[in-house]
């Protein structure tokens, strides 16, 4: 959590990271804090820019149980391939070795 805020008298607005790439100018500068820093503030001078609404807690964890099941799914689904394919193992070494001989 930041230290400013809405209390200290700013005003919060969010940015879409695709939003703002447009800007980021590519070349000598590429991808690093100073050319994201310059980026957003080109961004937020244009008048065109649309901001992102902020969510609140429960739209938060409203959010995350979808992406938490994602991750359990994609685990799940991990350790049910290795133990399918743990008796080939060996079997699938010897094929990749032999390709390469």
């Amino acid at each position: 959590m930041h230290t400013t805020g809405p209390g200290n008298g700013h005003t919060v607005r969010l940015m879409a990271p695709k939003l703002v790439a447009p800007y980021r100018l590519s070349g000598k500068r590429g991808k690093n804090d100073a050319a994201d820093a310059a980026a957003i503030c080109e961004a937020v001078t244009r008048a065109q820019m649309r901001f992102v609404p902020i969510k609140s807690i429960e739209q938060q964890g409203q959010l995350m149980v979808p992406r938490a099941r994602q991750g359990f799914v994609e685990q799940r689904t991990a350790t049910f391939n290795r133990r399918l394919l743990a008796p080939y193992r060996e079997w699938m070494r010897g094929l990749t070795h032999r390709d390469k001989g």
